[in-house]
């Protein structure tokens, strides 16, 4: 069920994507806490939270961002694949391939570019 936006709010999302894109993300950062205090589930700000955080090298807290995004939508594989690319960057090879092949068996529309990354970190001989 989506919230309603006031134009409050949609010109505080408009701003944090406008920065986010250009490479602000200390400005996105704060914007996005901003919104979430208003609509904590708002599942785009919690995607470029996220992303923000995994940008930062902060991978515990974007894990736990897109973990929550996750829970919003679980059909997001866009999300999944996230997961996959934030455990990969934890050390945790063997989870990260998990979620990659369950992005590809769930989400076919997405299957070439999930494959690569699977591959790529299949191939990875610190994965075993």
């Amino acid at each position: 069920m989506k919230l309603p936006i006031d134009d409050f709010l949609k010109n505080e999302i408009n701003q944090m994507m406008e920065n986010y894109q250009n490479g602000k993300f200390d400005i996105s950062l704060n914007l996005a806490l901003s919104i979430l205090k208003k609509n904590p589930k708002h599942n785009l700000t919690i995607k470029i939270l996220g992303s923000i955080y995994e940008q930062n090298g902060k991978f515990d807290e974007s894990l736990k961002m897109y973990q929550k995004s996750l829970a919003l939508d679980i059909n997001d594989p866009e999300v999944h694949n996230n997961i996959g690319l934030v455990l990969q960057k934890l050390g945790k090879h063997k989870e990260a391939i998990f979620n990659f092949y369950f992005t590809i068996i769930s989400f076919r529309k997405n299957f070439v570019f999930i494959f690569f990354k699977f591959i790529k970190i299949w191939l990875n001989p610190v994965c075993w």
